[in-house]
Order: structure tokens, then C-alpha cells, then sequence
């Protein structure tokens, strides 16, 4: 009769060790850099595109997420919520 039990133990270890080597994440992607996103497409972090040589926006309003730091696609136009946290986009997300 003691052969069920230990049959029973060795499945509930087994069972722990799937979970524990699922509980295992790979590590979360990188933020997105501090950026704009310029009219051809490019996404830069200086004050000029380094594909097409445009000046940075002046005085256009763009958006990073201040718990995260996700930032849309194109950081001039904020989503209500950021999608990666939750937070409600406001002027405290203003880059």
C-alpha cells in the first residue's frame, strides 16, 4: 500500500518543478529609448534625424510613459492609458 503514496509524492515534486522552471520568465524588454519619431519614419534621439537630417519638432508635445517608460510609436500622440502599466497619460508624461 505504500508504493500509491510515494507514487502520489513523487508526481506532486514533479508537478513543483514544471512550475518552478515555468515561474522562470525571460527578462522583460528593454525601454524604449528617449526619442522622436521623424517624418520619414526614423525614430532619433538627437535634435536631428540621422536618415534624413530634419530638425527636431519644435514645441510639438511628446509623450513617455513616467512609471514605465513605454512610449508610443509615434511619441506625439498619447494613448489615454499606457498599454504596459496602466498609468493615465498626462502632463507628467511630457518628454
Amino acid at each position: 500500500m505504500g508504493g500509491g503514496f510515494n507514487q502520489a509524492q513523487n508526481f506532486y515534486q514533479m508537478g513543483m518543478q514544471q512550475q518552478a522552471q515555468q515561474q522562470v520568465a525571460p527578462a522583460p524588454a528593454a525601454p524604449a529609448q528617449d526619442g522622436w519619431k521623424c517624418s520619414c519614419g526614423t525614430t532619433a534621439t538627437g535634435k536631428f534625424c540621422p536618415e534624413c537630417g530634419s530638425k527636431k519638432p519644435a514645441g510639438v508635445p511628446q509623450y513617455k510613459c513616467d512609471k514605465c517608460g513605454w512610449q508610443p510609436d509615434d511619441p506625439t500622440k498619447a494613448p489615454k492609458f499606457c498599454p504596459e502599466c496602466g498609468d493615465i497619460f498626462d502632463n507628467s508624461d511630457l518628454i
